[in-house]
């Protein structure tokens, strides 16, 4: 099977390439393992947690109601499977989305995970994927990220979380230390302090800000963080919280996403 473009990675960058060029009349393919179509941002990222997000503002709000004339009679709280659910089904349909939209523009998707092999006799790529063999003229690596964990001493030790798992995760954690101050720890320390966990929110890098500069506007729940010169976040009452040995990590960039 002979292609003018092989794309291996299904993520913004691959699956935008792989349509444009598909739409200029050329041959592609695209290799995407475990049907992650749309990358980290659209599964691991800044889609999955902005849902989770609106669910916690929302019932921010509703808490806050009374300040704005309304009142609300009974007792209001959060159902953490229903909101991974509703995270989980707004995934799928963009997923779903972006696998049409490919396949509307020609593109061929093969799921699985591709490997360079050298050239062929007619001077073309050789890719292999799934005991099957593939030629391109052209290639685009677009791979995207995975976590970063940092080199904590004795992390290797201890049970810690990356956002991956925090996205996965089936209940809720009675206490969480985040360490990283980028987009992705903040919005996790927004979410779980709405859902009512007890929330440590730890800076790794070395600045004095959470957010780092050129990531634009602060969140609208950084309000309720209070960063204190030894790195630690307080919390809305202003008192620190102690120590965690779980330690989830959030050290992946995040582009900008609505659910």
């Amino acid at each position: 099977m002979t292609y003018d473009i092989a794309v291996i990675g299904g993520g913004p960058a691959g699956y935008n390439a792989a349509e444009y060029a598909a739409g200029k009349g050329k041959k592609v393919v695209l290799f995407e393992k475990g049907n992650h179509l749309g990358g980290v941002c659209l599964n691991e990222g800044c889609i999955p947690t902005k849902a989770m997000l609106h669910s916690a503002h929302l019932l921010e709000k509703i808490n806050s109601a009374d300040k704005y004339g309304i009142t609300v009679d009974g007792n209001v709280s959060a159902d953490y499977g229903k909101i991974m659910t509703r995270k989980k089904k707004i995934v799928r349909k963009l997923v779903a989305g972006v696998k049409q939209k490919l396949l509307k523009s020609g593109v061929e998707i093969v799921d699985g995970l591709a490997a360079l092999d050298g050239e062929t006799e007619e001077g073309k790529i050789r890719i292999r994927c799934n005991d099957a063999e593939y030629a391109a003229t052209d290639v685009l690596l677009a791979t995207g990220s995975e976590p970063s964990i940092p080199p904590i001493e004795g992390i290797g030790e201890t049970e810690y979380w990356t956002s991956t798992e925090a996205l996965s995760a089936p209940e809720l954690p009675k206490s969480i230390l985040i360490i990283g101050g980028g987009v992705i720890g903040m919005e996790f320390a927004g979410f779980y302090s709405a859902m009512g966990v007890d929330v440590t929110a730890g800076v790794r890098e070395c600045r004095s800000q959470v957010l780092p500069p050129g990531q634009g506007g602060l969140p609208p729940y950084r309000s309720r963080y209070h960063r204190d010169l030894r790195g630690s976040a307080r919390g809305p009452r202003g008192r620190a919280h102690p120590p965690l040995h779980r330690s989830p990590t959030h050290h992946r960039g995040a582009g900008a996403g609505d659910a």
